[in-house]
């Protein structure tokens, strides 16, 4: 996975274009000769990655070449990915109860205007922002950031789960909304419900293999530096406002869109720019083509 992120970094140079792609076809005809299974899914993964970088990088048509031969898309996300029987979205978002988390919920909930949304605060552990416009109708579900110290912030999360699978909901979206060391157990929600899963923490990008080992279908956005409430309240209204008008989310038009908006805000935009989006997480990529694909051979 780490070679393949590197590929990012190349991409621009000829020296390196024609090196790499003389490199992998070398290794890989040595691991045909030699048999070698590992080595032959391995390098026939990055050569594929590799290909459709050096085809266009920030191609976000869906007719890349992943998506024409193996049905690998993490250029967009459409409506019906996310969607239940009834045209619902479900989204869970989990908070903890430090200083931080407790500000992070207030700025979080802060979004959610009366003219847009209904706010249903008739659990004690968790509250539900439900968007008035239907089809789709969005369903958001956070997590009280109760006292993380008693453990009452994860008994919360786990009230709030525990609701809504009693109800048969099972959410296709999920936020981690904490610090880094609490990571470790949103990762413990993944199922393989979840087509998209936001990573809000510093340092989420090096989980991304935890994720696609517990929803094998989700597209990852997650940062390789630091994770800031300016940058995932924002992405979150970007994302929102995309499924209320039923539109498909098209991950370089969304991150295009946030850096003209941060435009002003130095701090927000240099953050912003370690996120990494789905269509750009090529070590992922690899990752799924090695252990899921059976094409890869």
């Amino acid at each position: 996975m780490q070679v393949a992120d590197a590929f990012v970094g190349l991409i621009d140079s000829a020296l390196y274009q024609t090196t790499i792609g003389k490199y992998l076809q070398e290794n890989l005809q040595r691991c045909t000769q030699q048999e070698n299974i590992f080595g032959i899914r391995i390098y026939n993964a990055l050569q594929l990655v590799w290909q459709n970088a050096l085809r266009n990088p920030d191609d976000s048509s869906g007719n890349n070449l992943l998506h024409q031969t193996l049905g690998i898309n993490n250029y967009q996300l459409q409506v019906q990915q996310l969607t239940d029987s009834s045209n619902n979205i479900h989204h869970a978002v989990y908070f903890y109860g430090d200083a931080d988390g407790k500000l992070a919920y207030q700025s979080f909930t802060a979004l959610f205007d009366t003219t847009h949304w209904k706010k249903d605060t008739s659990h004690t552990s968790f509250v539900i922002f439900i968007s008035k416009q239907q089809i789709p109708t969005l369903y958001i579900y956070a997590n009280k950031p109760l006292d993380y110290t008693t453990g009452a912030d994860i008994e919360a999360q786990e009230k709030m789960n525990a609701t809504l699978t009693g109800k048969n909901i099972y959410p296709t979206i999920i936020t981690h909304r904490g610090h880094s060391y609490f990571l470790s157990n949103t990762l413990r929600y993944l199922n393989p419900h979840i087509q998209l899963a936001i990573l809000g923490s510093c340092g989420g990008y090096k989980h991304i293999s935890t994720v696609a080992n517990g929803s094998p279908k989700a597209q990852v956005i997650a940062t390789k530096q630091t994770g800031s409430v300016v940058v995932n309240n924002p992405l979150m209204q970007s994302i929102n406002q995309d499924l209320l008008q039923a539109k498909t989310i098209v991950w370089s038009n969304t991150f295009n869109t946030l850096r003209q908006q941060l435009q002003q805000n130095a701090y927000a935009l240099r953050l912003l720019n370690e996120y990494i989006p789905p269509y750009k997480n090529l070590g992922l990529f690899v990752y799924r083509l090695f252990n899921e694909d059976t094409n890869v051979q």
